[in-house]
């Protein structure tokens, strides 16, 4: 999901269908409180509608086992983020990211989302709970 800003601002006007599978295990290495993670689909689009400017569309799904923070036993947490993003190269609106190199690459902006919807903690609960 890298693409330069010059291979984008040739499809002005047009979209690009985006359908990925990325695996984030080397990631989790550093959080002590995920035990796992599957394999991120990444689905959706990206519209350009005009130079410079790209509209991400995109569907995150994956799933996470996470200590529970009573048991410490391991709880499957399925994510399914759904997200509308602008990145642009100029600065000018504070709500897009800006782009500061000559590529947008999605691979660390869906990671960051998946780690913003990650639960601070989760409970296991018992049937008889």
């Amino acid at each position: 999901m890298k693409w330069s800003v010059q291979q984008l601002n040739k499809l002005v006007g047009k979209s690009i269908d985006i359908d990925y599978l990325y695996d984030f295990n080397e990631n989790i290495k550093s959080l002590s409180d995920v035990l796992s993670i599957s394999k991120t689909k990444v689905t959706g689009s990206c519209n350009i509608p005009q130079m410079n400017l790209f509209e991400f569309k995109l569907l995150i799904e994956t799933t996470m086992t996470i200590e529970c923070a009573r048991t410490l036993e391991p709880v499957d947490f399925p994510m399914s983020i759904d997200i509308n993003q602008v990145f642009s190269v100029n600065g000018e609106n504070e709500d897009h990211i800006l782009i500061e190199s000559n590529s947008v690459d999605l691979i660390d902006f869906v990671w960051e989302t998946v780690l913003l919807n990650k639960p601070l903690r989760v409970l296991k609960y018992s049937d008889n709970e």
